[in-house]
């Protein structure tokens, strides 16, 4: 059970600002609503399992960004090892069904390439075109670019190939006061206005943005109740808190 009363921010270090970036910053998610979706239910399944509250989150084409709290005894570590090995699986399953095997190959060539490689040619071309229509950004992505790059990745001589999506390491910084929550919202909500995707952060339709500004909780329940005009809300880890005056 969360602690009913005690702050969220101070030294427990109960909150996460968390980044989790795919393979070479490859825009694979640019394939479809289903993917996001995926991403989605994952998400909503360890949030559960761990007993967490989200705050905040967007899905990109090639990253995620969550602002997460947990109660004690509970990990980060072991919350996104279950959520990037469950949306791996899923991932590649729902690629092979789809037949998009260029995606496939390109992710298993993935094994043994540096885990940080810098963003490549394939994010070119994909924030215009992802507005109007994600089909066209996925053909562009796998005739022009990625068709090019599988060829030159040779995978003769591999004993073994393993479906990689994501890179092994995810970035998180703890949380401490709400400054610093409100700034990360902000970061987060503003990311795909920052990559050309929308005008208004809650056009996109996989932010948290949606719940703050529009009060739709219909595709994730983000906690926003903390934030209450001319109060301040402490909130705990199962979502309860108490209110003070700023």
């Amino acid at each position: 059970m969360g602690r009913r009363g005690r702050s969220l921010f101070g030294d427990q270090g109960l909150v996460f600002f968390i980044t989790t970036t795919v393979m070479n910053f490859d825009p694979v998610f640019s394939c479809g609503d289903r993917y996001y979706f995926i991403l989605v239910d994952s998400l909503k399944h360890v949030i559960a399992e761990h007993r967490a509250t989200l705050f905040a989150y967007v899905l990109m084409l090639s990253h995620v960004h969550l602002i997460i709290a947990l109660p004690p005894g509970e990990s980060i570590s072991d919350l996104m090892r279950d959520f990037k090995k469950y949306t791996s699986t899923r991932i590649r399953q729902q690629l092979e069904q789809e037949g998009e095997v260029a995606w496939v190959e390109r992710l298993r060539a993935n094994i043994g390439s540096p885990a940080h490689a810098g963003p490549t040619a394939l994010t070119g071309g994909v924030r215009t075109s992802v507005l109007t229509q994600e089909s066209n950004v996925r053909r562009k992505l796998l005739t022009s670019r990625l068709g090019t790059k599988l060829q030159t990745s040779p995978s003769v001589g591999r004993k073994r190939q393993v479906f990689k999506l994501w890179m092994d390491r995810f970035d998180d910084v703890v949380i401490y006061t709400e400054k610093m929550l409100r700034v990360k919202i902000k970061y987060i909500h503003d990311n795909p206005v920052r990559a050309g995707l929308v005008q208004e952060p809650e056009d996109w339709k996989f932010p948290s943005a949606r719940n703050y500004t529009l009060g739709d909780q219909s595709l994730i329940y983000v906690a926003t109740d903390w934030e209450l005009s001319g109060e301040r809300q402490e909130v705990t880890p199962d979502g309860t808190g108490r209110v003070g005056k700023l």
